[in-house]
């Protein structure tokens, strides 16, 4: 058994049905222009607009004749019901633009004169900043449109136009017809149609766009060499600390908030590790190819310079010196020295931190320390 409409609804729906007849009444012309008259020219200009109900499109031809005098029809009109998904104002707005790219062709086509000009016109900032943007800088439902309606109506055709002078806000939001026979703003479009172009709205403010909605996030990923970043800082001990910041900034980029380190002081383990990523970096350079095939095989090729050393890839990807020394009474580090390039920047600030940190001995007692770790 069918439902009662609720009241409210089944009045709104009985006075809309009463005033429908009034339709009847209003003439509208089939010819669209003054007979008798020589045109000077012909354009068309569109508006759209969208609410939560609905969004338009609706088409006027503006005729320009010989005698300065200027006449404006409306000449096609089209509204859609907004989609119950929930979709946000600016989206029916540009919904609203496309519908009206749509039928602007269809006019433009249908139409046996020539046409002079196309305008269009919308009252959403927002939509006109999409219809200017690249559409594949948008995001896809945001640029799907776009790109459909630029298609049509390129970018410099679109205007802006206060909401009050806007006609497609009749169909958009609904009227009664006792109300649209006597709408002169619907019939004819805004009166300022009537005058010439300085006196119509100006289209320039909203072109200077800012915090766009609906961008595509772009990720700027630079690679500069380890050299370009290393070659202003004249103590190891800095880079260390600055790049540990560094890492530690990207590693709680990466991790949800409860479980990043906003500790004001920085772990040895932390220091540690940006220490082996800075020599891994530094290799990268020099022993690209070694490193390539210790990763392979586990062995260099007989022309690398450093295959008498029979090197070796440890945990954390660093090179490090084999050998016999497995048996002897050394530390890990004295046994397997890591192997470092001579000309390297970096090698050069290490070299001179390790001279200040044993408080500038001499050479012999340098070399010792210093060779019993790394490898030039």
């Amino acid at each position: 058994m069918d439902e009662q409409v609720p009241g409210q609804l089944a009045q709104n729906w009985k006075s809309w049905r009463d005033e429908l007849e009034l339709i009847t009444s209003y003439p509208i012309p089939r010819y669209p222009l003054e007979p008798g008259k020589h045109i000077r020219s012909l354009p068309l200009h569109g508006f759209s607009d969208a609410s939560n109900a609905a969004y338009a499109g609706v088409v006027y031809l503006r005729a320009v004749y010989t005698n300065s005098t200027v006449s404006t029809s409306l000449v096609m009109a089209k509204t859609k019901v907004a989609p119950i998904n929930g979709s946000t104002t600016p989206r029916l707005e540009l919904c609203g633009a496309q519908l009206l790219s749509k039928i602007m062709s269809i006019v433009a086509n249908a139409l046996s004169i020539p046409i002079s000009g196309l305008y269009t016109w919308s009252d959403s900032t927002i939509t006109l900043c999409w219809l200017s943007t690249p559409p594949a800088t948008l995001k896809a439902y945001v640029c799907n449109h776009v790109a459909d309606s630029v298609k049509r109506i390129p970018a410099h055709h679109w205007r802006h136009v206060p909401t009050s002078q806007n006609p497609a806000d009749v169909a958009s939001r609904g009227t009664l017809p006792r109300t649209l026979i006597t709408n002169s703003l619907w019939w004819n479009g805004p009166s300022w149609l009537q005058q010439p172009p300085s006196e119509w709205p100006a289209s320039t403010h909203w072109r200077k766009c800012k915090n766009i909605e609906e961008l595509k996030p772009f990720v700027l990923l630079a690679s500069p060499p380890l050299e370009d970043l290393t070659k202003d800082f004249s103590s190891y001990s800095s880079i260390k600390r600055i790049f540990t910041w560094c890492c530690r900034f990207i590693l709680n980029c990466r991790q949800p908030r409860e479980n990043r380190n906003f500790a004001k002081d920085l772990t040895l383990e932390e220091i540690q590790c940006t220490e082996n990523k800075l020599i891994v970096l530094t290799r990268s350079r020099f022993y690209k190819r070694e490193q390539k095939d210790l990763s392979s095989s586990g062995e260099v090729s007989k022309q690398s310079s450093i295959q008498r050393l029979r090197p070796f890839l440890d945990n954390h990807g660093l090179i490090r010196v084999g050998g016999r020394l497995e048996k002897a009474a050394l530390t890990s580090d004295q046994k397997h020295p890591i192997i470092l390039h001579h000309s390297n920047h970096l090698i050069k600030l290490i070299c001179r931190q390790a001279h200040i940190d044993n408080l500038h001995v001499g050479p012999t007692a340098y070399l010792v320390f210093f060779l019993s770790s790394i490898i030039l």
